[in-house]
């Protein structure tokens, strides 16, 4: 039985680290999913992120389309992306059966000081920095659109299935938590 997988939370929260986990762990139970790093995904449909509200709807209609055809196509599906709003998570869970929502619960301090860590890759670098000296400051910084956690809330889903707290789980336990889910289930 196919399933779709939203790994949801904050940028920093552990998405990725949980995700690259979870892919590995499914592969050893010989199962295939396709994963769509919304980072990644961004870059293929929007040259020039600006990170507004526009975009975001625009780039999360994609992404939603997308997960929804690969699981008309019986292909399980992991996303890898913040979501911050509930309504963009609620429009997949509308789409496909064995849907799961995984809430990357996380202290915004903690997510701060992730985020001011990783290596720069497919999005600017330092941005809760650079939003918190936006706000305080008044100081600009090309490129940077609203950043969740600062400039817009993150709107948590008290019905997400699985909510795991990256700051008491490695990336390993919070993966084996989610197969564990999708075991009990029937889906690997």
């Amino acid at each position: 039985m196919t399933f779709v997988i939203w790994l949801t939370g904050l940028p920093g929260s552990g998405k990725s680290a949980i995700s690259r986990e979870l892919l590995e762990l499914l592969r050893e139970q010989g199962v295939k999913c396709e994963y769509l790093k919304l980072d990644k995904f961004r870059k293929t449909i929007v040259r020039k992120p600006h990170y507004d509200v526009e975009e975001r709807d625009f780039v999360y209609s994609i992404l939603i389309e997308d997960a929804t055809e690969l699981a008309k196509k019986n292909k399980n599906v992991l996303i890898d992306a913040t979501g911050y709003k509930k309504e963009w998570r609620d429009r997949l869970r509308k789409n496909v059966q064995n849907f799961v929502e995984v809430f990357i619960k996380c202290p915004l301090k903690v997510c701060i000081r992730r985020e001011a860590q990783r290596p720069s890759s497919f999005i600017m670098h330092g941005i809760y920095k650079k939003a918190l000296a936006r706000k305080k400051k008044k100081k600009q910084y090309p490129g940077l659109g609203e950043v969740v956690g600062i400039d817009v809330p993150y709107e948590e889903n008290a019905r997400a299935e699985i909510v795991l707290e990256s700051n008491r789980l490695s990336a390993k336990q919070a993966a084996v938590v989610i197969l564990h889910y999708l075991s009990t289930r029937g889906h690997v």
